[in-house]
């Protein structure tokens, strides 16, 4: 499991059979995930830094900075950066009792192997379930999860109210 999608580096987990629900607070996240362990990740190995600002009602952005150790995979591997701009934003259902942060529109500006590239407008599928706390606080596998971590495999994010 990681924190961001090979493609796009932004996780569309199969989306809670729930609606979400508008955010009325806006939010500043800050994140980390690594995966060096195989036997879980796969030929996803590596990981990403990133940060995002979010704006109650209305828009958002991401930057993300990810290094990907990919052994077989179909896209290229080695230092990356992505930009997400996200046109609407709600809070939808989580993992672990804590709500993630729902994209309604967004698209992605991908740089770092070649000229920079813009994705489709919810190329990923909307609504996208980030994988992205939603609740003020400081998140790790077990409290935004609910998962133990395992050697080799890492997810710390912390969220503030802006």
């Amino acid at each position: 499991m990681g924190f961001l999608s090979m493609l796009a580096f932004v996780v569309a987990i199969p989306a809670v059979a729930a609606s979400a629900s508008p955010a009325t607070a806006s939010l500043k996240v800050e994140f980390t995930d690594s995966c060096e362990n195989p036997s879980i990740c796969g030929s996803v190995l590596g990981g990403e830094w990133g940060q995002g600002t979010f704006i109650a009602g209305s828009t958002g952005e991401v930057q993300v900075t990810l290094d990907n150790h990919l052994r077989g995979g179909p896209l290229p591997g080695g230092a990356q950066h992505l930009m997400t701009h996200i046109l609407s934003w709600e809070i939808g259902p989580g993992f672990a009792g804590v709500p993630n942060i729902v994209f309604d529109d967004y698209f992605s500006t991908f740089v770092g192997h070649g000229p920079p590239t813009n994705s489709d407008h919810c190329f990923l599928g909307c609504p996208l379930f980030t994988e992205i706390p939603a609740v003020p606080g400081h998140y790790d596998l077990q409290s935004f999860f609910g998962i133990t971590p395992a050697p080799g495999f890492s997810f710390q994010a912390t969220v503030k109210a802006i």
